[in-house]
């Protein structure tokens, strides 16, 4: 998964895309309050239920 995460990343960098990488959904969330960005890509090894819980607390920022 990590290198998934880094080809995916150079080649998002490569096209212009700023990055911002979390290494978890607390760090996620600040960042997304901090940079409100246009997009958030979310890749979760965890159960459906708490995948969910973060997703509610993204959909909660104000953009």
């Amino acid at each position: 998964m990590i290198l998934t995460l880094m080809l995916f990343s150079s080649y998002l960098e490569a096209k212009g895309y700023r990055i911002l990488l979390a290494i978890d959904g607390q760090q996620a969330i600040d960042l997304a309050k901090a940079e409100h960005p246009d997009l958030i890509l979310m890749v979760s090894r965890c159960q459906l239920l708490m995948g969910l819980k973060q997703l509610n607390k993204f959909a909660s920022i104000p953009i």
